[in-house]
């Protein structure tokens, strides 16, 4: 009768003791797959920066002023670039003295655009708007 009762505790024990084996393994596991995920995850958007930063000086010259839509590649990202007239409108002329004419008929027209650029690589894919003026002197 000891001897079952001996027996019946060491399985009881070995059990416990693979369960506690078990959620170690798991839990290592578990916490492996985070890191390694949230570090692809950082590597892509530390990427996406440079991409983002480095493509907007790359177009800035020709984009609303030349071309309306551009599309390469960088850094092994491809890029769409789209820019959208806003609004556009003189600058403001002040008039100094009684007579002068005043109001929005200064020398430069100014012209405000919206810029939807978009970068993907392979299943990751970004998408930023935003404004962008330029001036043209008239006369």
């Amino acid at each position: 009768m000891k001897n079952k009762a001996k027996s019946a505790m060491i399985t009881v024990e070995v059990l416990v003791a693979l369960i506690i084996l078990f959620l170690a393994v798991v839990t290592a596991t578990t916490g492996t797959k985070l890191y390694i995920s949230t570090q692809m995850q950082k590597q892509n958007y530390e990427d996406l920066y440079i991409a983002t930063t480095s493509v907007i000086d790359k177009i800035n010259d020709d984009l609303c002023l030349r071309e309306m839509f551009l599309e390469g590649k960088y850094n092994n990202f491809t890029y769409n670039a789209k820019c959208v007239l806003k609004n556009e409108s003189r600058n403001y002329k002040k008039g100094f003295d009684i007579g002068d004419n005043e109001g929005l008929i200064g020398r430069y027209q100014l012209k405000l655009y919206e810029v939807e650029l978009t970068l993907s690589r392979k299943n990751f894919s970004k998408k930023f708007i935003y404004s962008k003026m330029t001036q043209e002197r008239m006369f």
